[in-house]
């Protein structure tokens, strides 16, 4: 298809996965089409269509998406979050700040040790506190935070709950 030539000129690797074909008289239809493509980040999407016609509309919209979205991201600052935390008494807490442009490491580093000699304290609140203050970074509360850890277990009782839209709904 012609549009495949599109993706290789802009370093997409597109892969053709399965086509399945039904023969109806004279015609030979695609009846399913699986198309894989990976971006430049290897990221990994799949497109599936119940005719070639309708493979290519999806592949061109998806392209159109798809360009249009890296536009608007390369004019997005870029943004960071770092996390304070401490755990005192077996209570693990922390504040997360987000900062925007450019920043290294060493240069948050630098800012961070300033201002814990400011303030004279080792707490994560009041040191976030400050650096929102002194240099413009923002305090952020996440919308969820997962704590992992794998063992084998069995499901004795399943009480969760997590937030949408400001309501708090167990499940």
């Amino acid at each position: 298809m012609e549009i495949l030539n599109k993706y290789d000129e802009l370093g997409f690797e597109v892969t053709v996965y399965e086509m399945t074909k039904m023969r109806k008289g004279e015609k030979t239809e695609i009846f399913k089409a699986e198309i894989k493509i990976a971006d430049r980040e290897e990221l990994l999407t799949t497109l599936e269509a119940s005719s070639k016609f309708q493979l290519r509309e999806l592949l061109e919209s998806w392209l159109e998406y798809e360009e249009t979205t890296k536009e608007k991201l390369q004019g997005l600052p870029k943004v960071r979050f770092v996390r304070f935390a401490t755990d005192e008494h077996s209570e693990y807490s922390y504040s997360t700040l987000m900062i925007r442009g450019d920043i290294t490491n060493e240069e948050f580093l630098d800012l961070y040790h300033r201002i814990v000699k400011q303030v004279d304290t080792n707490q994560h609140e009041v040191i976030a506190q400050a650096m929102c203050r002194e240099y413009g970074f923002q305090l952020v509360e996440e919308d969820l935070e997962i704590h992992a850890m794998y063992s084998k277990f069995s499901i004795v009782d399943r009480d969760v709950s997590y937030k949408t839209a400001g309501f708090t709904t167990l499940g």
